[in-house]
């Protein structure tokens, strides 16, 4: 086995141990979207349809009302038909599709450039903050950065642009095509990303294209990329086209209202764009939603700052010459398109996080760059150079990462904003559920972003079946829509949700309640349960009363 296979294969190793070790810690709980794909498989392998009743969806499922998109949960259903539903069960199409990105990337820039920065860039994926947030989460976005790798590295061993290859392999590019035509499904941010970066590399290859299109296997190649590829896109197209319904989450975030000059609505959007480049939201702050938060870091590492710098030095000097260097300030400038259209407390960088890569390998262009420059052609420079380089990324990887899982696993902040709190109590639960009359949910005070029943259903492994045969209560709303009851489980959304309770007093039936409350907010006998944040505080109480 040769050096460079074996490094790779250690790479692989330790991105793999971060990104499966004890799922469901770090981050703790489970992210409501999270929950939503994995109650949505477990419908549809037990029924065919998702939880609304809707057989097999393709373009969109209605989910919580926002119009899911839907590839996570056939990625998903292997894994939950093997495993069983679970928040850990849930994140592993992330983990596999972030295990995969790492061989990808360095799969992709060795054909772009060497063996030695494709193995720093594989190293770099390995541990970048953002990429291991992804790897642990069920979210959809955790795949994005994969689907974008996946056809762009099958386009470069067919030989496509901007590939330096002479032989073309019209399997693989119609292979990469399909990949990308069905990639498209998945986060909607892909569908915008992957089109925008396909259109970049074409305009700064269009000398290698009009060669290829000029030879026999060059047409077959490209011939064979639109066959894989415009059988799934077109139909994506015109459901576009036709049903608003598709893009009903992204209208509702525009950053423009209809009617306003273009003028105004292209300096927003500029604005927004440059905004991703901010050093801010890269190395310390990160996204300021909560939800997303990297605890200590922004996206990437600030040690990797300098990198960047001398990386994109190198692709600027190399643009001329070097079919390479012009993709990578393509993919680079184009990084932050999927979220440049929407409004949001600052970059967000779940919708950021299909180009994101393209900085990881600056990075690792930076990286071998100055490694070159300081050893020069003396064999012994060149071991101390790599030494202390390494030494360095090292050091800086394991404070990462040992900031990353401290972050999740001691902070009492994020232990509430993902639902481990829920999901403690709905564990505590589940074996005694049969035994109550009624389960009442205080949602008054809910990280849950008003979808706290997903959450349960997860927690409690909840039969479908048993769903579709129950009463449901469902608020339809213009943005989402708001379980308020489902069989004997009700919640608790505002003041006037505690008439609820009344009932149980008053029907002179004695009923089995378990009651789910903040500290505080139901103040009658001791609690049964509590689930306490790290630092001990309680989050959540269970009352079990007899009414």
């Amino acid at each position: 086995m040769s050096a460079a296979r074996a490094l790779l294969l250690v790479f692989l190793a330790v991105g793999a141990i971060l990104r499966l070790s004890d799922l469901g810690t770090a981050p703790p709980g489970m992210h409501v979207d999270a929950a939503a794909n994995a109650w949505t498989t477990s419908c549809l392998l037990a029924r065919g349809t998702d939880w609304h009743g809707d057989p097999w969806p393709v373009f969109y499922s209605r989910g919580f009302g926002e119009n899911q998109s839907t590839l996570y949960y056939y990625l998903l259903l292997p894994f939950q038909a093997a495993l069983g539903m679970s928040p850990a069960t849930t994140a592993l199409p992330s983990s596999f599709a972030g295990i995969a990105l790492i061989a990808l990337a360095y799969a992709v820039v060795r054909r772009l450039f060497d063996d030695a920065t494709g193995l720093v860039a594989a190293a770099l994926v390995a541990v970048t903050p953002a990429f291991l947030l992804f790897g642990r989460s069920g979210h959809e976005s955790g795949v994005a950065p994969f689907l974008v790798l996946l056809p762009l590295f099958l386009a470069l061993a067919a030989g496509l642009p901007p590939s330096r290859e002479e032989r073309t392999r019209p399997a693989l590019a119609f292979l990469a095509g399909l990949t990308a035509g069905l990639a498209c499904y998945g986060y909607y941010a892909v569908r915008i990303f992957l089109p925008a970066l396909a259109i970049g590399l074409l305009a700064v290859s269009w000398r290698r294209t009009s060669e290829l299109a000029a030879r026999p296997d060059g047409r077959r190649a490209i011939g064979a990329l639109a066959a894989g590829f415009l059988p799934p896109f077109l139909p994506l197209v015109w459901k576009h086209a036709v049903d608003p319904e598709i893009a009903k989450r992204g209208t509702e975030f525009l950053l423009w209202q209809p009617g306003e000059p273009t003028t105004t609505i292209a300096g927003r959007v500029l604005a927004r764009y440059a905004s991703h480049f901010s050093p801010d939201f890269l190395f310390r702050t990160g996204d300021a939603f909560p939800l997303h938060v990297l605890p200590g870091s922004g996206p990437l590492r600030w040690a990797w700052l300098p990198f960047l710098l001398i990386g994109a030095v190198v692709v600027a000097r190399s643009w001329r010459r070097s079919n390479a260097a012009r993709a990578m300030a393509v993919w680079v400038l184009l990084w932050p398109v999927s979220d440049a259209f929407t409004r949001h407390p600052g970059p967000n960088l779940l919708r950021s996080t299909p180009g994101l890569v393209s900085l990881v390998i600056l990075a690792a262009i930076g990286i071998v760059a100055l490694w070159r420059a300081v050893a020069g052609s003396s064999a012994l420079r060149r071991r101390v150079a790599a030494a202390g380089l390494a030494t360095l990324l090292l050091v800086d990887a394991g404070l990462g990462v040992r900031g990353f899982f401290a972050g999740f696993t001691t902070r009492a902040d994020l232990y509430r904003l993902f639902n481990a709190d829920v999901m403690e109590v709905a564990a505590w639960m589940k074996p005694r559920l049969a035994s109550y009359d009624a389960v009442v949910f205080s949602a008054l005070d809910s990280a849950a972003l008003s979808q706290p029943f997903v959450l349960l259903l997860v927690g409690w492994d909840y039969d479908p079946a048993r769903w579709f045969a129950e009463e449901r209560e469902i608020e339809r709303r213009p943005d989402t829509d708001r379980v308020r009851a489902f069989g004997k489980t009700v919640f608790l959304f505002d003041s006037s949700d505690l008439a609820r309770l009344a009932v149980y007093e008053r029907n002179g039936v004695p009923d089995r309640v378990a009651i789910v409350a903040r500290p505080g907010e139901w103040k009658r006998g001791t609690p049964s349960f509590v689930a306490r944040a790290p630092d001990g505080t309680p989050s959540l109480v269970v009352h079990e009363v007899l009414f």
